[in-house]
């Protein structure tokens, strides 16, 4: 009987060995590798199947507001421009803490380190919007990833995602909170930047349901009297907001091609249509 017993402690700590399992109960397994959510699109965009047949509009959104959509610019009044990202929720039941990373373009090629941004107790988060505190975002190839610890110490790295934020639109008219009858009326503007490829300003009722998108086809369409095709939004208060478009880029690091996409966001703003 002893000689059986001595066996199957044997068997069960070669087994739990085999499993990355430390046989007296020290987790020696890494989590799952947390998945970042890269840039998906922006609010408006047509998606087409396989023989070019519209099929869905882009229309990422969350209770506040926010797109859905991976990394991307956060809505924000001029010179406060923030960077969301995203990642699916962890697996892991075990998960102690996540620390968050970011780096520049550059300084990936000069070999330098990445600031650690926070570090998140809970597991149940994600997404974290990166407000840059006193470093000024505008412009620059920004780089993210995320580090996984669980109660044992042990860690995983996830990959890594980018996204450039350009100077967000200064909304002029019409100001937030006006009331109009005949939203035909309504004259929109904004400060135009040169560097700006495309701009896109879209229409969201009470909970944030696209409910009418715009492409302008040039500056020359500013300011930009809602259109007579439009459709007629009935008697509501609607939020509205402009989305800046920049260069998008590839980049080749370590044999893997980033590509980064450029963008912005301007504030919220109110309209009640009576």
């Amino acid at each position: 009987m002893f000689k059986i017993f001595s066996l199957i402690i044997i068997v069960g700590l070669i087994v739990g060995a085999c499993a990355g399992k430390d046989p007296f109960g020290d987790d020696s397994n890494p989590p799952l590798k947390p998945n970042l959510i890269e840039h998906l699109g922006d609010t408006g965009d047509i998606v087409n199947d396989d023989q070019g047949f519209i099929i869905d509009t882009l229309n990422y959104h969350a209770t506040d507001g926010r797109e859905n959509n991976g990394i991307d610019a956060v809505p924000a009044p001029p010179s406060s421009e923030k960077i969301k990202i995203q990642w699916e929720l962890l697996l892991d039941s075990d998960i102690d803490y996540i620390k968050i990373f970011r780096i520049r373009l550059e300084d990936i090629y000069n070999g330098n380190n990445a600031s650690l941004l926070d570090s998140i107790s809970s597991p149940n988060i994600v997404e974290f919007t990166d407000d840059f505190e006193l470093v000024s975002p505008t412009n620059i190839d920004w780089f993210y990833y995320m580090k996984v610890f669980d109660t044992s110490g042990n860690s995983s790295i996830s990959d890594t995602v980018c996204y450039r934020v350009i100077e967000s639109p200064a909304l002029n008219i019409p100001l937030s909170g006006i009331t109009v009858t005949n939203i035909y009326d309504v004259i929109f503007d904004w400060g135009y930047d040169e560097t700006v490829v495309s701009y896109r300003i879209l229409f969201f009722d009470e909970n944030y349901n696209l409910l009418w998108k715009y492409d302008l086809a040039s500056n020359e369409e500013m300011p930009l009297n809602y259109p007579p095709d439009a459709p007629n939004l009935a008697p509501q208060t609607i939020y509205w907001r402009v989305d800046a478009f920049g260069q998008i880029q590839d980049e080749e690091i370590n044999g893997k091609i980033y590509t980064i996409y450029s963008g912005s966001e301007s504030e919220l703003r109110t309209l009640d249509i009576q």
